[in-house]
């Protein structure tokens, strides 16, 4: 089964976007990168991620404490 999440908008990981045809093209995006990728060796795994699919520190430091605040109000602790 393929999971595709949107973790600015749902944290929780609750709705999976894997059918949603709006996100075919990321899909396809991501198997692309997968099959480059997957058994890479050495330098040759460094290669940057394509610039639409980076994100900052910041953000991804937000996105990570969001997700955190959710899963602690959703857990209630």
């Amino acid at each position: 089964e393929v999971e595709l999440y949107d973790l600015a908008k749902d944290p929780l990981e609750l709705k999976n976007l894997n059918r949603v045809p709006k996100y075919a093209g990321v899909l396809a995006d991501l198997r692309k990168l997968y099959r480059q990728y997957h058994d890479c060796r050495k330098a040759a795994c460094a290669a940057e991620l394509p610039p639409k699919y980076r994100v900052s520190a910041s953000e991804s430091r937000r996105i990570t404490l969001e997700q955190k605040r959710a899963t602690r109000a959703y857990f209630g602790r």
